[in-house]
């Protein structure tokens, strides 16, 4: 029996891309779960003597490092997949892995979501490393089919090229105007609450999912403890970050080499508002450097939604 790996996922969908198909790489993780829940007779007696299907509500979940391609089709505010008989929705592959125990086997797998919700989880940029995003997806049903349906012959996965990942790191970030010029890392959850999934009457399969509220918060987390100041740093109560005075940064890097120029357009760069504070003022133990921690909740300045995205900008090293 075959053994079998995430590979990649495909967008084809009736509003993205002018209809053609958005192939997404990168793939570090992949998970679909069905959430399949029962219901018994809940009688007297010692044994169950009834059980049923309650609900399935199927979720699934994404980790790439194709950030710049989830961040233009998906965005701030996620995206209700419009699908239709010759656009398809959105794909899971999974490739089959040619071992020992099943050689020369062809048989990947597919997975195919025509309804529902895609919405972005958080970024998670560690310094050196290459940054990722995550992603979550939310099928619903139609009325009448599954929300999901999948295909396990005859499946051809989408070719290197067509998936090719561009990659990113962590570069210089500031918040409210103070530069955070020795960061180890930054998290950024983006905060996104859908509503309550309940299935279709006569149904388990939800039929309705939505987008609730966008609340981001993003954590940085460094090596220099001296910022929290009241007069050169984020104060003991707190300072607002704007979209002028913030920003997070995060560097395209370049097939066999190192980094793009900082003076080409394809870098990523994300504004935000809202207010910061130091949450760990000081962190160390033994002969260990010593971080702190610094947290930035999003809010909406009345004009700009709390995350401005930007995926085609110069870079800045020091902004």
């Amino acid at each position: 029996m075959a053994r079998y790996s995430p590979h990649s996922m495909t967008l084809t969908t009736t509003d993205l891309n002018a209809g053609s198909i958005i192939n997404i790489g990168g793939v570090t993780s992949m998970n679909l779960r069905t959430n399949a829940q029962t219901i018994t007779d809940d009688s007297g007696s010692l044994y169950p003597e009834a059980i049923s299907l309650l609900s399935e509500v199927v979720e699934g979940q994404l980790t790439t490092k194709s950030i710049d391609k989830i961040l233009t089709y998906i965005g701030l505010a996620g995206y209700c997949i419009s699908s239709d008989g010759s656009h398809l929705g959105a794909r899971l592959y999974s490739r089959v892995l040619n071992d020992c125990k099943s050689p020369g086997s062809t048989a990947n797998l597919r997975y195919t979501i025509g309804n529902g919700l895609i919405v972005v989880g958080q970024i998670d940029a560690r310094r050196g490393a290459d940054a990722t995003i995550s992603i979550m997806i939310h099928p619903i049903t139609d009325g009448t089919n599954a929300p999901v349906s999948w295909t396990y012959t005859g499946i051809t996965l989408p070719t290197t090229s067509a998936i090719a990942t561009n990659q990113y790191t962590l570069g210089a970030c500031k918040v409210g105007a103070i530069v955070l010029s020795d960061l180890e890392s930054m998290t950024l959850n983006f905060g996104v609450q859908i509503s309550q999934k309940t299935p279709l009457a006569g149904s388990v399969w939800p039929d309705s999912v939505g987008v609730r509220r966008i609340a981001p918060v993003a954590t940085f987390r460094g090596f220099d403890p001296r910022l929290l100041d009241d007069s050169s740093g984020i104060p003991l109560l707190g300072k607002q970050g704007t979209h002028a005075n913030t920003l997070i940064q995060l560097v395209k890097r370049a097939g066999y080499s190192s980094f793009v120029s900082a003076a080409s357009s394809v870098h990523i760069a994300l504004t935000m508002n809202g207010m910061a504070t130091v949450q760990d003022v000081f962190s160390g133990s033994g002969n260990s450097e010593a971080t702190q921690e610094i947290r930035l909740e999003g809010s909406h300045d009345g004009t700009y939604v709390p995350i401005v995205i930007n995926t085609a900008t110069t870079y800045s090293a020091s902004p």
